[in-house]
Order: structure tokens, then C-alpha cells, then sequence
């Protein structure tokens, strides 16, 4: 009974804590998550961009406050989390339809949304909406190599805590059709995520379904190689 009333209480904590970690983020403003051990790659593209220097503790402090993010959905109640994923939604969908230059703030949702489906307390039909919704983020690489990176991460996210999601027949069929095409407008910053969709989905196959695989290395044989290189 102490339990199941922590648990209520967390609940309704969650519920108004979620909110300010949300515009706790967007005050921050940040529009990558660096590490550290960046490799040379990364920090070539950088540096054509224009940032040279290590990003601000501001930047790990949202690096936490997402991870906070992704505990505390896990406990908020459905309705509350489903009324703030469709706020995200929305948000994302006007910005990449926005006059100007709006990667900063199209950065900050895709970290939340990722922060959001690390929670796993999603639904299938919200993971498909946010799925639809960075789509276009991945073919193309419109609103910046940032955006295209951070879509990938998001896509990434999905792969590995909704798997079971992504490897339905028609869903993965969709995915393949999507990495494969996104091959010749994938950014170099985007390489790396890139490469990790695929490899979640190369180690999702389960026995029996040999025939899907040989087709999915066939189709991505690049990219495999350099998973197990």
C-alpha cells in the first residue's frame, strides 16, 4: 500500500515538474548534446559550421534534465504525457514549416522528444506520429546537418526501446525503404546515428526470419560493413 501511494504521488508530481523541465530545456537552448571524446569527424563538422570552442555547462545541464525527463514520463499519468507528446508534436511540425532560421528550436524538441520515447511509456500511435514527423528531417537535409542528426538520434531511440514496433513487417519494411534512401543526403555528423539504426535493426531479427534479413544486409551491404568493421 506505501508503495502504490508513492507511486500516486510521484504520478502527480510528475505532472507538474514534467512542464518546467520541459521550458527548462528550451531556456538552455542548446543545440547539441556534445561529448567530450568527440571524434575527429564530428569536430570537422563543427568547425565548418562555425563552432569551434566546447559548448557551455549549460549543455550538460540539459543533457541531465532530459535524462530527468525520461524518468519522470515513465511515471506521469497517460493522459497527461499523450496532452503533452501532441503539444511536442505540433511544436516540431510548425517549426519545420516556420520562415527562417529555426534549427535551435527544432533541436531543443527533437532532444524532448527523444527524452520522451527513452521513457518508453509511449504508445504505438504516438511513436508512429513522432516517426511521420521526423521523417523528412532524415531525408533531407533542409534545415541543417544538426537537425538531420538529431533526427536520427530520435529515430535511433525508437528503434531501440520500441523494437518490437519497428520490426513489424510493414513498419520495417518502411524504415529499410527510408535508410536506404536517405543514403545519398545523410550528413557526415549523421553517419554515426545512421549507422546505429541499422545495426539495432540488423540485432532485432529474431530466428526464423532469415529470408528478411539476407534481404535487409542485400539492400544496406554499405552500411553493414561498416556496423561489423
Amino acid at each position: 500500500m506505501e508503495t502504490q501511494q508513492e507511486m500516486e504521488i510521484m504520478a502527480r508530481a510528475s505532472t507538474l515538474l514534467l512542464p518546467v523541465l520541459f521550458k527548462n530545456v528550451e531556456r538552455l537552448n542548446t543545440i547539441d548534446f556534445l561529448r567530450t571524446d568527440q571524434d575527429p569527424e564530428e569536430q570537422m563538422n563543427l568547425e565548418a559550421e562555425g563552432l569551434k570552442e566546447r559548448p557551455s555547462n549549460d549543455a550538460y545541464s540539459s543533457t541531465g534534465t532530459t535524462q530527468a525527463i525520461a524518468t519522470l514520463a515513465g511515471l506521469a499519468p497517460a493522459p497527461f504525457l499523450e496532452k503533452l507528446f501532441r503539444k511536442l508534436i505540433r511544436r516540431l511540425l510548425e517549426e519545420t514549416q516556420a520562415q527562417g532560421d529555426s534549427r535551435e528550436k527544432l533541436c531543443t524538441l527533437l532532444n524532448l522528444a527523444q527524452a520522451l520515447v527513452a521513457s518508453k511509456a509511449l504508445d504505438d500511435s504516438s511513436v508512429s506520429l513522432l516517426y511521420r514527423t521526423t521523417k523528412p528531417m532524415i531525408r533531407s537535409d533542409e534545415h541543417g546537418s544538426k537537425v538531420q542528426k538529431l533526427s536520427y538520434k530520435v529515430l535511433a531511440e525508437i528503434c531501440r526501446c520500441h523494437n518490437s514496433y519497428i520490426m513489424g513487417d510493414k513498419n520495417l519494411k518502411e524504415l529499410v525503404d527510408l535508410l536506404t534512401g536517405a543514403a545519398v543526403t545523410s550528413q557526415v555528423s549523421a553517419r554515426t546515428m545512421r549507422i546505429k539504426c541499422i545495426g539495432i535493426l540488423v540485432n532485432g531479427f529474431q530466428h526464423g526470419r532469415l529470408s528478411d534479413l539476407v534481404c535487409l544486409l542485400t539492400r544496406m551491404m554499405n552500411d553493414v560493413f561498416v556496423v561489423f568493421s
